[in-house]
């Protein structure tokens, strides 16, 4: 079995920026949920080269003025319009995950024209783009709007291979947040449970997608008052996070907040 290396710090060089140092530390090899987990975020980060791995490794670890320097340096390299689509929906991501949100939607939408033009209107991947532009609405506040691309997206991955189960779970996620910030909390903890049955079943125990939906139903069930189960879920968001995101991941702060928040609200 190979050995296993958790990633400590990455920067560019101080003498050229086409260089990055990754400063890692070894796991014990006997951590086989880590294994496990290694080898699935292996296949998620997997591209044609290895700038497009680090990229893609990069908004894994929410380092996103990195990630944004890698995506740009791909999307001046390219010539193939497919593929400057792609890197325009990274882009997105990442300035979606910055808080920049016009900029996020710019992106997106320069995406899916391109997509819609090399794809099929029921590709997975158009289904991705509309997902995307329904999470920019969301952070906007814009909740029909969220929703209307957020249901465009579940009606292709609901017909698509069982290979977008993930991709599903995934929307289920966004659309039961949606009725969570709607006040409509008994469908918001269907779809956000179906999201999670989907997870639990297709990824391994301590992936942290598994964290991120813990948390979602710990905030539907903190708005339902339900505090005890509210904690119980958090709690195992913290958990997961504590083993497999980086100490000062901004995910892994939420879920400690969220986590401190219910535990004050149990304890009146």
């Amino acid at each position: 079995m190979p050995t296993v290396f958790r990633i400590n710090d990455i920067k560019p060089s101080d003498f050229n920026n086409r260089i990055w140092y990754v400063h890692l530390s070894s796991t014990s090899d006997n951590d086989k949920q880590l294994h496990q987990l290694t080898e699935r975020m292996r296949e998620e980060i997997k591209g044609p080269s290895a700038l497009h791995r680090l990229g893609a490794l990069m908004i894994k670890l929410s380092k996103f003025v990195k990630a944004e320097e890698v995506y740009k340096i791909l999307l001046n390299r390219s010539s193939d319009e497919l593929e400057k689509g792609y890197m325009y929906y990274q882009l997105g991501h990442i300035k979606d995950n910055q808080q920049k949100y016009d900029e996020a939607h710019d992106f997106y939408r320069k995406a899916l024209t391109i997509l819609l033009k090399h794809l099929s209107a029921d590709h997975p991947n158009i289904a991705s783009c509309y997902n995307n532009i329904g999470l920019v609405y969301d952070n906007m506040n814009e909740f029909s709007k969220a929703l209307s691309f957020y249901e465009k997206a579940y009606a292709i991955y609901e017909k698509a291979s069982p290979g977008n189960q993930k991709n599903l779970a995934n929307c289920c996620s966004s659309i039961g947040l949606i009725y969570n910030s709607m006040d409509n909390y008994s469908k918001a903890f269907s779809f956000c449970k179906k999201a999670h049955d989907i997870f639990n079943e297709e990824l391994p125990a301590n992936h942290p997608l598994l964290a991120t939906s813990h948390n979602n139903i710990g905030l539907v069930y903190a708005n339902m008052k339900k505090y005890s189960e509210a904690f119980a879920s958090y709690k195992r968001a913290v958990d997961i996070g504590q083993k497999v995101l980086p100490p000062d991941h901004p995910n892994l702060e939420v879920y400690k907040r969220n986590l401190e928040s219910v535990r004050k609200k149990n304890n009146k």
